[in-house]
Formats: C-alpha cells, sequence, structure tokens
C-alpha cells in the first residue's frame, strides 16, 4: 500500500492487477478484518466510470478473479452475506510493517538511540511512492494523510536519532532535505537547529528560525510555534538542546558530550605511566588508576583522555561533588550528554540504556569516597555495554570483574636535574614567577632534600613551589612542620588546599580501627613487619591477631605503602614521610604519642633480643664492642627505635639486614 498498490504472492512474483482489481484490494485492505459492503466495493471500484448493468455479478467475477490472482493469500477474501471481508494477516501488509517499526524505533530512541537509526531506515526503506498512490484522492484519501504524516514523522524521529549518535552534519543535510520537500512543515526546522547548535554552528541556526518565521508571515501571517520558539530562545542563551524521552524512566537531554578539563599547567614525569595507562586501555575495558592522596592520579587521567579524544568520544565523569549514590547516575549522565529534564531520581537502569551500544570511553574521577556504589554501577555497565571503556581514579581498587588495577607511584627523587621530580617543582616555582636561575650544587642538593622530604607526591611539591616562591628556597627547606610546607592554594577543591586536607579527608572516611592503626604506625620511623605492627598496634579493644587484616585494609586504601616483594615475615611495609607526619599529630591528639613511642622501643628490643640469644643488648648496655657478626647497619638503614637513652643503646643491635 505505501506506492502503487502491488501484490506478492509467496514466491515474490509480483500479481499484475487490474485498475478495478486493484482498488478492490485497496478498499479490502483499508476495512482489513471488517465486512465490505457490495455496494460500497462497487461504488470505489468504478468510481466516475460508468456502471455495468448488473454491477453485482460484475463485482463477483473481479473478486474470483482477484482471489485466484492472490494465490494462497486469496483463501482470506471471504465472502459473506452483505459483501466481502479481507482477514489477511497484519504482518501481510507493508503499511502494518512500517507503522509496527515506527513504535518499535521510537520506543529504541528513547535509549538505543543507534539501534533505533536502523530500525527507522528499515521502515522507510518500505515506502515507494505516495501511499495508496492512485487511490489517495479518492476513498483512500484520508488513511494516505494519516500514513504521509507518520512517515514525515519518522523521518523526523530518525534525525532524531543522529543528534543523539552525535551525527550532527548528516542531521543537518537531512533536516534540509525534508524542509525543501514541506516547507511549511516547523519539526525539521527545529531539528535543523539542534544539529546545528550541537556542531557549534550558532549562528546558521539563528538564520534557520528566522527563515521559517519569514516564510510564515508571509504565507500565513502566523509565527512558529511555542515548541520552535523555545529550541530558538536556547540557542540564543547558548543553552542545551531540548528533551528526548527515555522509556520507563525519566526524561533525558540530548546534548553533546562535554569536553575533558583542559590541563592548567605541564605534565612532567609521567611518560611512562602515560603509556601503560595507554597499554592497559587497550588490553582491559576497565582500568583503575590507584595511589595515595596527592600523587597525581586525576592529573594522569586527565592527561591521556586529553590525547585519547583525538581517537574517539571520551567523557569525564567528576565525582569529587558526589555526597551519596544517587548522585552518581546524575553524574555519568550529565558527562555523556544525557542530562535528566529533572533532578529526580534516576537510577542504574536508566544509565545503561542511556550508554547501550555507545561506542565511548568513561573517565570516572574521585571514586574513593562511594567506592561500593560506583563499582556496582560500572560493573554493570561491564556487563551491559560492551562498547564502553572505563579509565577510574581511587584511593583503592573498586574489586570488579574484569578491572585492571595500574597503581600509580610518587615522583622519582633521585639527585639531580633528570629526576621528575626535581624537574616537577622547578617548572612549578617558575611558574609562580621566581625561578630558581643559580642550580649550583647546592641548590640541588636542598631542592632534592626537599623532594624526598615530601615523598615525590606531586600536590606536595606544587604547594611547596608556591611556599618556595613566596619565602625562597632556604626557609621552605628548613621548615619545620611538613604539612604546612605542603599548602596554600586557594583554587583547589577544599581536600586539596594542602596536603594535610587531603589526608584528612582520607583519614575522616577510615574506620575506628582503621585510624587507630594507622596513627600507632606513625612510631615506625622505616619499614617494619606484619608482626611488629600487630604487637605496636594493638590494644584491649583490637586483638593483636585483628591488625594484619586492618593493616591489609590500609594498603587498599594506599595509605600503607607495600614493598612488591617482600621477604616471608620480612619487614615489607612502611608510610610515606607525608602520611607519618599526619599520622604522628593525630597520634599526639589522641595522646597516645609516649605510650606507644615506649611500647615501641620494647618491641623492637624483645626482638633483638630473641634474634641474638640477649647478646646484643648486654653487649650495648655494657658499650663493649660489638663482636664481628652484630656489626651495625649504617645509620640510614637501621630502624629508629626510641628517643630514650637504653633504646637508642640498643639500637645498633638490629643487625645487618641478611641476619635481619
Amino acid at each position: 500500500m505505501l506506492g502503487p498498490i502491488e501484490a506478492r504472492v509467496s514466491d515474490a512474483r509480483v500479481v499484475i492487477l487490474s485498475p478495478r482489481q486493484r482498488a478492490l484490494l485497496a478498499r479490502l485492505v483499508l476495512d482489513r478484518g471488517i465486512a465490505v459492503a457490495a455496494d460500497a466495493l462497487v461504488e470505489d471500484a468504478w468510481g466516475d466510470r460508468v456502471r455495468p448493468r448488473d454491477a453485482r455479478a460484475s463485482l463477483q467475477v473481479q473478486v474470483h478473479r482477484l482471489r485466484a490472482l492472490l494465490g494462497p493469500l486469496g483463501a482470506h477474501l471471504i465472502t459473506v452475506s452483505a459483501g466481502y471481508r479481507l482477514d489477511i494477516p497484519p504482518e501481510q501488509v507493508d503499511a502494518h510493517l512500517f507503522e509496527s517499526r515506527v513504535r518499535e524505533g521510537r520506543e529504541l530512541l528513547r535509549w538505543n538511540p543507534r539501534d533505533a537509526l536502523t530500525v527507522y531506515d528499515d521502515a522507510l526503506s518500505r515506502w515507494r511512492g505516495r501511499a495508496y498512490a492512485e487511490f489517495a484522492d479518492t476513498f483512500a484519501q484520508p488513511e494516505a494523510v494519516r500514513l504521509h504524516h507518520m512517515r514525515a514523522g519518522a523521518r523526523e524521529e530518525r534525525l532524531e536519532a543522529l543528534l543523539a549518535l552525535g551525527e550532527t552534519t548528516r542531521a543537518v543535510a537531512e533536516a534540509e532535505a525534508l524542509i525543501s520537500a514541506e516547507p511549511l512543515r516547523e519539526g525539521p526546522y527545529g531539528l535543523a537547529m539542534r544539529a546545528l547548535t550541537l556542531a557549534g554552528r550558532r549562528g546558521e541556526a539563528l538564520s534557520i528560525y528566522q527563515r521559517l518565521r519569514h516564510l510564515l508571515a508571509e504565507e500565513l501571517g502566523s509565527e512558529p510555534s511555542p515548541e520552535i520558539r523555545a529550541v530558538h530562545l536556547s540557542v540564543l542563551r547558548q543553552e542545551e538542546a531540548p528533551s528526548v524521552a527515555i522509556a520507563g524512566g525519566p526524561t533525558l537531554r540530548q546534548a553533546r558530550i562535554p569536553d575533558v578539563p583542559a590541563p592548567l599547567n605541564t605534565c612532567v614525569g609521567r611518560q611512562n605511566d602515560l603509556d601503560a595507562l595507554d597499554r592497559a586501555v587497550t588490553a582491559s575495558r576497565m582500568v583503575t588508576l590507584v595511589g595515595p592522596p596527592g600523587v597525581g592520579k586525576t592529573r594522569l587521567a586527565q592527561e591521556w583522555a586529553r590525547t585519547a579524544t583525538a581517537r574517539g568520544k571520551v567523557a569525564w565523569v567528576n565525582l569529587t561533588g558526589a555526597r551519596n549514590g544517587v548522585d552518581i547516575p546524575h553524574a555519568v549522565l550529565d558527562a555523556i550528554g544525557c542530562p535528566p529534564a529533572d533532578r529526580g531520581e534516576v537510577t542504574t537502569e536508566t544509565v545503561l540504556k542511556a550508554m547501550a551500544d555507545r561506542n565511548l570511553t568513561v573517565v570516572v574521577d574521585n571514586c574513593e569516597h562511594l567506592v561500593d556504589q560506583v563499582a556496582g554501577l560500572l560493573a554493570a555497565v561491564q556487563r551491559t555495554c560492551p562498547a564502553v571503556r572505563i579509565v577510574a581514579t581511587s584511593r583503592e581498587r573498586l574489586a570488579v570483574e574484569g578491572e585492571h588495577v595500574l597503581v600509580v607511584a610518587p615522583l622519582d627523587t633521585g639527585a639531580g636535574l633528570s629526576s621528575p621530580a626535581i624537574r616537577l617543582f622547578l617548572d612549578r616555582v617558575a611558574a609562580a614567577g621566581h625561578p630558581l636561575d643559580d642550580l649550583n650544587p647546592g641548590v640541588i642538593r636542598s631542592v632534592t632534600r626537599l623532594c624526598q622530604r615530601l615523598d615525590g607526591l606531586p600536590l606536595a611539591l606544587e604547594l611547596a613551589a608556591a611556599n618556595t616562591a613566596t619565602l625562597g628556597l632556604a626557609s621552605t627547606v628548613g621548615c619545620a612542620d611538613l604539612l604546612w610546607l605542603a599548602s596554600g592554594r586557594r583554587s583547589d577543591r577544599q581536600s586539596h588546599r594542602s596536603l594535610r586536607s587531603a589526608l584528612a579527608w582520607s583519614y575522616d572516611r577510615l574506620t575506628a580501627d582503621e585510624q587507630r592503626v594507622l596513627r600507632r604506625l606513625a612510631v615506625f620511623a622505616g619499614w617494619f613487619s606484619v608482626p611488629w605492627a600487630a604487637q605496636v598496634c594493638a590494644d584491649a579493644d583490637l586483638p593483636p591477631q585483628r591488625v594484619p587484616a586492618v593493616l591489609a585494609s590500609l594498603v587498599e586504601k594506599s595509605l600503607v605503602g607495600r614493598r612488591p616483594e617482600p621477604a616471608p615475615g620480612g619487614r615489607g611495609h612502611s608510610l610515606l614521610h607525608t602520611v607519618r607526619s599526619f599520622a604522628g599529630e593525630r597520634l599526639d591528639e589522641a595522646g597516645e604519642s609516649d605510650h606507644l613511642r615506649a611500647r615501641h622501643a620494647r618491641t623492637l628490643a624483645g626482638w633483638a633480643e630473641d634474634l641474638t640469644g640477649g647478646e646484643a643488648v648486654r653487649m650495648a648496655t655494657s658499650r663493649q664492642p660489638a663482636p664481628r657478626h652484630l656489626t651495625p647497619m649504617p645509620s640510614n638503614q637501621r630502624p629508629v627505635i626510641s628517643t630514650d637513652e637504653p633504646s637508642r643503646r640498643s639500637a645498633w643491635a638490629v643487625v645487618n639486614r641478611g641476619r635481619a
């Protein structure tokens, strides 16, 4: 029916029908399943032509011939008392199939625009001309007009799918074609304006509106509809495009994916990490960057995303402002260019529908404070959105299936101007307006010492560089308060204005047992073993057997460091200088400092006695020379036990590494 009336039998052979047979077939299809009176069929089949003397007999002959020509379908042409009825199945009529596919496309458009585009193309491909062709101006006129408007609507909805997929150039071209075909139909004008706006061509979008406005004024003496005026207003205000509904959920606006945040400074010393991240993303659909506070996870992800945008679409999800799990879907939808029309609750299912079959990379930044909720959402995306890749930053791994964890380490603080930490520090000092021009050996040693005190943490180095520009290098290096040294930048979010605030942000989110163990670990000046930690940190509320599990949790949260391959039972854990300084403050505030340092001294002294059978401690207290096999380690390798005199005398009893 979608063009010249045509019938095909089961072998796809086109049946040659006479004009009267085509009229009968069209009239019976219009009222499919309903009896049509013989007089009505005669009226429509002969029209203005002279009717035969025995019209009913002639009608019977035409119906008999039509039934024979239709082959197997002829059995559905049934004679009834008042006339005839065609009980042909709906799926045998192209007009019905077209309507069915349009409804299917409309449903898909709300959450899967790529599949919707395919369905709309299939539906529109069934058209071969004007619906009901030669009868569109007579008895089939109402149905022909209805199908025509449905076809025009399907074309516009197809353009919605193109816009949702970011195909703005195709959308503009096809919208202009629709405008040329029907200049007074307003829908294509609105679609063309939206497509041009998403393509950054706002001036052309405004000219489209003016063209429509002048045409309506001249032809009809009217103004554009409120819907088109709303689109025009959004273009003037540089707002996002109007909305498209999502089935079974809130209405989502289709907008351009926001750009990845532009870096505000150079990325120093991270080329190897960028290469490793690139390889990881190629090999795995989900990569999590893990590291301690201030190590530069966000900056690394930002630098990688900046280069990745040249290879495909990248959406940046910033969870810094997310207060609970409800905020996460909103943040994701905003980032992928499908923000909800209202701020009502959206679900994981809404996000999955909006991301289905999208080919893009999503970078989810700052997951640590909502790690369980983020992990649940991203695991669902992994399962249901095979074309989506994920890069997440967190202070602990998300622990979902298929996750590839990439540990981001502090910058190397090795001596020399080739050290990444030193290069970063000098770059940021110069950016602050006070470059260190005289890089003599003494200055390099001072800068190296400063970078080592700050563990090579990029955040700490950048903050210290600002202090250096204000106070000078000597005063900065001599600063006793390590955490004050790394502070003082207003532009950062609250948790990154100083290293102390960054660490406090993580500390406040620990459990009571985790806080207790972390602050007590501050008494260890170097590497320590799990048994040492259990003996020193345990108390009546936290038995020694529970300490290893708490320690493991702190390692997961990047607050305690771990050697890659510690010897079995050996000293495999330590704190960064900056973390130890912060934990020491918390230890003093808790009033546990003196007690814990004394316990620490007793623990290591007891360990030394067990190791040597008491010989080392007896000789240390008697000040006799140490035997050859108890030669002390170099001072920079000894664990600092305590500050009291007896412990200092026994410190050298903690012997060389091999014996330890």
